[in-house]
């Protein structure tokens, strides 16, 4: 009768799963000598060998790994493993012993594990549970905590606009023509999700770990009262994380608001640490200024939600500025009038109050700080 050969990588995903099963191990066995009350036959064997070094080897943390997880019996160092990193088999590189632990090299149920970074290395390690003697503890209840009231109220809040301090929304045509893009992606398919493999062009050379917006080119926008072309809107498509530089580069699709498509454009992430805050000014001249673009929305805006003005840097703009927007006074006719006197504009009518958070040469980004009827493309923001 012939012999079937075994490929190479099932032998090696067999190792692998019997080698995180919680099962009675020669290590388990000693532990148990020491502390014979643990039980050995749940433990989880730990590979306390090192991953060999390789060069530029980024062990990439999920963004939803837990901070603090117990192990459950049951559990299976590829479980826990997976639970972290988004290529379980570097396990070793983020796994860090506990002094206090005689044989830290296994992992038990009730093993309180924290996630935390020694420099910008990610480190886990066995912080709590019943194998861990010396460290305080205290019982938690319920109990109130006062904190005062912040008084600096005349800062935007930063969650209602970071998106958009992140995500560049309105770009020049030149911005559009030179950004790296998606050229395709795995398995030869035509739309991408979460976590799928990207390959993209002309990305400048960057660490890996770096971090891009992937965006997809809108329409172009016009100054209503001169004509003049303002930059297109773009609409946002998800992050994207490098992981190998090259051309194509290869960066992995994270926080999908779409499916990202071959053609779609890159930018670099911009950080929001020194933009925290915002305060309120009136412009330093008189400005008159029109809304050319809304986010989120089809025609009408309210409250914290984003306009896009025909007034920038080149206008004296800048961030905090703040308008008045006015809905312009409807042409009616008067048929009590004369006929030459029929044509009447009603009065203007005050819509709300912007605030500017981002500025570029000929456009500004404003958040709707208050509303009192809807606010449309074409009403006018002016000085207050």
């Amino acid at each position: 009768m012939p012999v079937r050969l075994i490929p190479a990588f099932v032998v090696a995903v067999m190792m692998a799963l019997s080698f995180g099963c919680a099962t009675r191990s020669e290590s388990a066995r000693a532990e148990t000598d020491v502390q014979p009350a643990m039980p050995a036959e749940t433990a989880v064997a730990v590979d306390p060998t090192p991953a060999p070094a390789v060069e530029e080897t980024v062990v990439e943390i999920r963004e939803t790994a837990p901070t603090r997880y117990v192990v459950q019996p049951g559990d299976t160092l590829w479980d826990i493993s997976a639970e972290y990193l988004y290529e379980p088999w570097y396990w070793p590189e983020i796994w860090h012993v506990n002094p206090q632990i005689r044989n830290p090299h296994l992992i038990y149920p009730g093993d309180v594990l924290t996630l935390y970074y020694d420099g910008d290395r990610p480190r886990v390690q066995v912080t709590g549970g019943p194998r861990v003697a010396g460290l305080n503890t205290a019982r938690l209840g319920p109990q109130i905590r006062v904190k005062a009231i912040d008084e600096r109220s005349n800062e935007i809040p930063i969650q209602a606009i970071q998106e958009f301090i992140i995500h560049p929304m309105v770009v020049t045509k030149r911005d559009l023509d030179t950004a790296p893009y998606v050229v395709g992606g795995q398995d030869y398919r035509l739309i991408f999700g979460n976590e799928d493999s990207l390959y993209v062009r002309n990305l400048d050379k960057s660490e890996p770990g770096t971090g891009y917006v992937i965006v997809r080119g809108d329409s172009e926008v016009y100054d209503p009262k001169t004509g003049e072309p303002l930059g297109y809107t773009t609409t946002p498509v998800g992050d994207a994380r490098l992981l190998r530089s090259g051309d194509p580069a290869t960066l992995r699709f994270l926080n999908p608001k779409r499916e990202a498509l071959v053609g779609d454009k890159l930018f670099r992430q911009k950080s929001v640490s020194d933009q925290s805050a915002f305060f309120p000014h009136p412009p330093a001249s008189q400005i008159d200024a029109s809304v050319v673009s809304l986010f989120d929305a089809i025609s009408m805006i309210g409250a914290l939600q984003i306009a896009v003005i025909s007034a920038g840097e080149r206008d004296g703009v800048d961030k905090g500025s703040v308008f008045t927007v006015w809905e312009e006074g409807l042409k009616i006719d008067d048929p009590l009038a004369p006929v030459n006197k029929r044509s009447v504009r009603l009065p203007d009518e005050r819509a709300g109050t912007v605030m500017v958070f981002q500025t570029f040469d000929k456009i500004s980004y404003a958040l709707v700080m208050d509303a009192t009827r809807p606010i449309q493309n074409g009403d006018m923001a002016r000085t207050p």
